[in-house]
Parts: structure tokens; sequence; C-alpha cells
């Protein structure tokens, strides 16, 4: 990478690095944690006694989505820093001049990766539960494959969808049922909605592993 100078700038050259290593480290590593927690549970046979602890099904639900991945996120936090700090030096960058141009700042990007990371890891958790509520012995292949499908799908929809046909979200509001709205905001809030039932997925399979009755309502 030149910057117009034609000398190599390194602000510049260690965004697509630092993306692709992000990609690696939270989706590869974060997924597979998150797809073999219950199995490592089952396998130590650390999860009979969790499940005869006092530990609530939230506290247990958020132990087991970001306890695993801490690691992960310690790393992909390094990284998404070190991507905040370079975007601004990739406006001129062939491959990456467009997604600059709909992207002015780094916060957008780095929401989306978050999303992609969290929602990832949360799908992937919920397929290991529910391999183990109906099999005894939880699978790891699916919730992993599921995992890397949602965090490929949301990394994919954000950055290398077809720029023409507006599938990522431009600067200019789009109209939903008569509103004018930001597109951003409507993509981050509708993240934030499937987060949400995912979690409560999670928390209602948990529920029923430690023998709370659920009820119609969820909250």
């Amino acid at each position: 990478f030149r910057s117009k100078s034609g000398v190599l700038a390194w602000q510049e050259a260690i965004f697509l690095p630092a993306f692709g290593t992000y990609c690696l480290v939270v989706f590869l590593w974060g997924n597979y944690e998150a797809a073999s927690t219950s199995a490592k549970d089952v396998g130590h046979n650390t999860w009979d006694f969790q499940k005869m602890s006092a530990i609530s099904p939230w506290e247990l639900t958020i132990g087991k989505l970001f306890g695993p991945t801490s690691y992960v996120w310690y790393s992909g936090g390094l990284l998404l820093t070190v991507l905040a700090f370079s975007y601004s030096f990739t406006s001129d960058l062939s491959k990456l001049k467009e997604i600059h141009d709909i992207y002015q700042t780094p916060i957008i990007p780095i929401i989306y990766l978050v999303f992609a990371g969290v929602m990832g890891h949360a799908c992937a958790l919920l397929f290991s539960l529910d391999s183990l509520k109906r099999k005894g012995n939880p699978s790891f292949i699916l919730p992993f494959i599921s995992g890397i499908m949602t965090s490929c799908s949301i990394l994919y929809l954000a950055f290398f969808a077809d720029l023409k046909n507006h599938l990522i979200p431009s600067q200019e509001p789009m109209n939903w049922n008569g509103l004018k709205v930001d597109p951003h905001m409507f993509v981050i809030c509708s993240l934030i909605y499937f987060s949400f039932w995912t979690l409560m997925a999670i928390q209602r399979n948990l529920r029923a592993e430690l023998q709370y009755k659920n009820s119609p309502a969820v909250l």
C-alpha cells in the first residue's frame, strides 16, 4: 500500500492485516470456543455441578457467552483499536475506497464487526445447548458451522455486498413503512433485535436445564 506521495504508509498498510486477523480470531477461534462450551462442560464433568449451583439462568447465559470467549475478545478489542486507528488512512486504497465513502468514520464498521462476532458466538452457543438438550451428548460441528455462517453473513452484508444494489447501507435515508429512517440506525437496531431474541433463546434453554418452569411470557 502506498500513500499519495508514493511512500509506504504503515498506518494504511496495517488495516487489511488487522481486519483479516480479527475475522480469523473472532469468527474461527471465538465460534469454536462458543460451539464447544457444552461439550467441554460434559467432558470435564462440570455441567451437573453448574445445574445444582445457585447460579441464575441469566448469570449462566452471560457467563457461557462471554466466559469461554473472553480471551478472544481481549484479542479482538486490540484489533478493533488498530482498525479504528488505521481507518482514516484507507481512503485512497482502491479496495476500500467505496466502503470508506459510505462509512466516513470507523464507528459504524466497528459496531458491525462486534455484532458479527457476538451474534455468531450466540448462535453457536444456542445450537450447542440445543444439541445437549436433545441428545445429552452435545454436538460441535453444527453449532460451529451455524456460528461461522452468522458471522460471515453480517460481515458480507456490511462490507462486501454489491454497493450498486444498496445492500450495504448507504448515506441516503431509507423508507420503512412510510418513515424516513437512517439506514445505519435501522441495521443496528435490527441486529440488536435479533441479538436480544437469540439471548432469550439461550436463557430459556438454560432455564429448562436448571429445572425452571418456562411460562409463555418471555420476561
